[in-house]
């Protein structure tokens, strides 16, 4: 396991002003399972990307106790790689694994939902809570069903022989693994998974908290160093609930476009969606975990001002990235 402190970068490569790499997506299934470079430098073990705190892909490269950091963009001033080379495609898969994945290494395999079409199930409990909501959902939408549906949730449980029922009284059909069946439980999958990356984001209120209390210490400490420290915290504690906010707003949309009057009408389309929201608050769980971390940390006995400075900073960087602006809403 590396071991790091992603938010002090010791030596920065240098920024050439020749074209960046470009990203273009590869058409699966052509993605190898694993991060398998052929480059020497690229398969070094002091080699890996990772997410700056701009959420920007950077290289970084070891060097006993130094850090080399090169932007994604700048990557060719580093080590070349010829544009129509399997390294050069397999580079292009890297800024999409970090939305999944808090580092790529070399061998690292790549994540599932890269070159799978099925994501990975999400746990009974979520799954629970995701069906219990889109029955709510088809209950309002299909009318005389809501009754029936309620009783045999209550009574099994069991939401495959529910979207059965569900779907025959949407369609008309005779209660089978029609078509809307399927549709219905790959949804309730889609929001279950929306439902579980909501759960597993870090702990941003104690975060907030932290930083208001060190804010609140500071004006009578006497061992505060300089104004500097003051004012990061000041601008600080203005937006340290934007993570959380963000996170709540994407639950609640992602909830909200199940009951579009029309969403239910273009079920691939509202399937995509809930991926979408899920993907969203994965990528900022990942982006936000280490430093929530680092704040939790900090010890109210043994306060490094000059520590608690460069983390401020590093954090009002991580609030600037572009990874708070919710998409457009689903459109009938």
């Amino acid at each position: 396991m590396l071991v790091r402190s992603p938010e002090i970068e010791t030596i920065a490569a240098p920024r050439g002003n020749a074209a960046p790499i470009e990203t273009t997506p590869i058409a699966l299934p052509w993605p190898p399972r694993r991060f398998d470079f052929d480059e020497p430098l690229l398969r070094a073990s002091t080699v890996h990307f990772e997410r700056n705190a701009d959420a920007e892909t950077t290289l970084i490269r070891r060097i006993g106790r130094q850090r080399i950091v090169v932007d994604f963009n700048r990557l060719h001033t580093f080590v070349s790689v010829a544009r129509d080379s399997r390294d050069f495609r397999l580079l292009q898969l890297v800024p999409e694994a970090l939305r999944f994945v808090e580092y790529v290494a070399p061998f690292d395999p790549l994540p599932e939902q890269l070159w799978s079409d099925d994501p990975p199930m999400p746990a009974e409990a979520h799954l629970r809570v995701a069906t219990a909501r889109l029955l709510r959902v088809l209950a309002a939408h299909v009318e005389g069903t809501s009754d029936e549906l309620r009783n045999a949730w209550q009574q099994r449980g069991d939401y495959i022989p529910l979207f059965q029922r569900a779907s025959s009284a949407a369609d008309g059909r005779a209660a089978g693994l029609t078509p809307l069946t399927h549709q219905l439980h790959t949804l309730g999958n889609a929001h279950a998974g929306v439902i579980a990356a909501h759960a597993e984001q870090p702990n941003y209120a104690a975060m907030a908290q932290r930083v208001r209390n060190l804010r609140g210490r500071l004006g009578g400490n006497r061992h505060c160093p300089d104004v500097l420290l003051s004012q990061a915290l000041i601008a600080l504690v203005a937006q340290i609930d934007r993570p959380a906010q963000t996170v709540t707003r994407l639950l609640n949309d992602a909830e909200t476009e199940l009951w579009h009057p029309t969403a239910l009408r273009d079920m691939p389309s509202l399937i995509h969606r809930q991926r979408q929201f899920e993907a969203r608050l994965r990528e900022l769980t990942l982006f936000w975990r280490r430093t929530c971390r680092e704040w939790l940390s900090l010890r109210p006995d043994r306060l490094d001002w000059r520590h608690i400075e460069v983390l401020a900073r590093a954090t009002q960087r991580r609030l600037a990235a572009k990874l708070y602006d919710i998409e457009d809403r689903f459109e009938a």
